[in-house]
């Protein structure tokens, strides 16, 4: 748990917990790592969180003075749950604890209200305690930051419209069903996360109409885990950078995914585009696009039978890319596209700006 929290931020969470380990004569030990290694603080450190930085510090600080640490981030053993303190067992060993759920429960939903939808995703994964949790808040439509269509909002256009006006808001969370955009795309004009609900399969999570991501956006925009489908004009349009992830894009009456301008940067993690009339992924007038993962593929796109189109399209700039992080190649990505073909250049530029590009070492 103080992993997460540190990871994240969160430092009223990890001083409450810190509190109620001095409260409770339990040793807080800042020496447990998670599965990565990783220290609370080490972690804190490395996404440059300053006040869990100088919390965590203190602790470490009176533990040395205690002599019960050695003054380092990188000793102690490792777990992989989310014991975060230890306390002495009956033999004089240390133990895990998880000093969460010692905790009163309004004190557990005082400590959950610091996190967003991000959080419990992130942490879900690894955690079944905390997955349990953000289950629950989900369904009760009780997470943070969060809006919930249908729910908090009737129409996909009306969460959109709150997030933008509201800074406590950051995300919308789609449920099961068609939700129709009103326009001509559903336009994105302030950073946020819009994501299907995860406990509900893709097909049933429909977005129908387009999406545009407008210029000039502080922040990342994200979608994820949904379909969008019959737009009527481009399913993403991209002038603003942008994140996808476990995205179907079909039958749009236009191009698939398309990233416009210098310096903006399309990244799409496991993402389908299929049966679009016109090219299937767009990088266009200096724009990046980035694909990811081994369900990414683009498939009998071009519909609409034009030569100029092509299932991954460089377009009107010799900058303008689309870089397939390996093991993908545009052989095994684009598949039975119609128009020119799997893939081509139009209006400037080469071939050789649709590559494939080596994966980031791990970390």
């Amino acid at each position: 748990m103080i992993h997460v929290a540190a990871g994240f931020g969160h430092s009223e969470v990890v001083a409450l917990i810190v509190s109620e380990c001095a409260k409770n004569n339990v040793w807080f030990d800042v020496t447990v790592k998670d599965s990565h290694g990783r220290t609370a603080l080490a972690l804190a450190e490395t996404m440059g969180h300053g006040r869990v930085v100088r919390v965590l510090t203190g602790v470490l600080q009176v533990n040395s003075d205690k002599g019960t640490v050695k003054g380092t981030t990188g000793g102690g053993t490792t777990t992989e749950g989310i014991a975060e303190v230890s306390e002495t067992t009956p033999n004089n060993r240390t133990a895990p604890r998880d000093v969460l759920q010692t905790l009163p429960t309004f004190m557990q939903q005082q400590i959950f209200a610091f996190f967003g939808y991000k959080d419990y995703t992130l942490a879900g994964r690894t955690c079944p305690y905390l997955k349990r949790l953000w289950q629950e808040a989900i369904q009760n439509h009780r997470i943070p930051g969060t809006l919930f269509v249908p729910g908090h909002c009737h129409t996909l256009n009306e969460a959109v419209g709150k997030v933008h006006g509201d800074d406590r808001l950051t995300t919308i969370v789609v449920g099961k069903g068609h939700h129709q955009t009103v326009g001509q795309y559903l336009e994105i004009d302030s950073a946020m996360n819009i994501v299907g609900d995860p406990e509900v399969v893709k097909s049933n999570l429909v977005v129908v109409g387009g999406i545009l991501f407008k210029k000039g956006i502080r922040g990342n925009c994200h979608l994820q885990h949904l379909t969008l489908r019959q737009a009527k004009y481009s399913g993403v349009h991209g002038e603003t950078s942008f994140t996808m992830e476990d995205v179907l894009v079909e039958h749009g009456n236009s191009y698939g995914v398309v990233a416009v301008g210098r310096r903006v940067v399309g990244r799409c993690t496991n993402v389908e585009v299929r049966q679009c009339r016109y090219s299937g992924v767009v990088a266009f007038d200096g724009a990046s696009v980035t694909l990811i993962g081994a369900k990414t593929t683009v498939h009998h796109t071009c519909t609409g039978g034009r030569s100029d189109c092509y299932g991954l399209q460089v377009y009107g700039s010799s900058s303008s890319t689309i870089q397939l992080v390996s093991p993908l190649t545009k052989e095994h990505v684009a598949i039975d596209n119609g128009g020119g073909g799997n893939w081509g250049k139009h209006g400037g530029g080469a071939l050789s700006q649709i590559k494939t590009i080596a994966a980031a070492p791990a970390v």
